[in-house]
């Protein structure tokens, strides 16, 4: 069985992984960080966030789409989103036992990733519900300015590719340049807040002259949430997935 000190060695690796940009040695790292979590009897919702994250970024680095590696089980995107609803829902349930701020704020960071496995499997609406409800939880616990201006605008980026989406888009948009531009007129932004005002107004006046956005393809991601919301998690080992092996499970 492992122990508390083997689980804190494997994340120090694995959190070095991460920040030197190797992302797939970092997922392997943190996987064995939940696989030791579970032996010990452990079912953590940050050790589940961190491998999520890690999976898509490596998934996100090598260009993974869902579906697209006929000879893997599961693609990384694809277990990335797993492992983060899992995590999504160990929080939400925290949430509501504790109304503890720091829980909300890790299921605020925890919709954000999801948004961004969304966006990056092009399942745009999904997208938008997951960063409409960091946004919201950001917005109820005061997050920084900065985060909420990356909220609205990761919010926009997904409603541009929603049918009907684009009014909502914009509107998104004019709040991240209206919180930009207070900051910039108060002299209380960060030194770049300039360039990135004029960049996201050039990015509202050109979504606002687009044409409607096309109908997109059915959501890859489709029905996976209902599943994992009604499976029992008590089986870890069958979601936490070492990257191009087949589950610890067996199935």
């Amino acid at each position: 069985m492992a122990d508390d000190g083997e689980i804190q060695g494997l994340l120090a690796q694995a959190a070095k992984a991460y920040a030197s940009e190797n992302f797939e040695a970092a997922a392997e790292l943190y996987a064995a960080v939940n696989e030791a979590a579970e032996a010990a009897g452990h079912v953590e919702p940050d050790f589940l966030f961190l491998y999520g994250r890690a999976l898509w970024r490596a998934a996100a680095a090598a260009g993974d789409v869902l579906g697209g590696a006929e000879d893997e089980e599961q693609s990384d995107l694809e277990a990335a989103w797993e492992v983060l609803e899992l995590a999504r829902t160990l929080y939400e349930e925290a949430l509501s036992a504790s109304g503890d701020a720091v829980v909300q704020q890790k299921l605020a960071e925890t919709y954000d990733v999801l948004g961004e496995v969304s966006l990056e499997a092009e399942n745009f609406g999904q997208a938008a519900e997951d960063l409409r409800s960091c946004l919201a939880l950001r917005e109820r616990s005061g997050a920084a300015e900065r985060l909420l201006v990356e909220a609205h605008y990761k919010l926009a980026l997904a409603l541009e590719y929603v049918p009907g989406g684009a009014a909502e888009c914009c509107a998104q948009l004019q709040r991240c340049v209206d919180m930009l531009g207070a900051r910039v007129a108060a002299g209380t932004g960060a030194p770049d807040d300039g360039e990135l005002l004029a960049e996201l107004q050039q990015k509202l006046a050109d979504v606002a002259a687009q044409p409607p956005a096309a109908e997109v393809a059915p959501d890859a991601l489709a029905g996976l949430r209902e599943q994992l919301a009604s499976a029992a998690v008590n089986d870890l080992t069958s979601r936490v997935r070492r990257r191009g092996g087949a589950p610890d499970g067996g199935q």
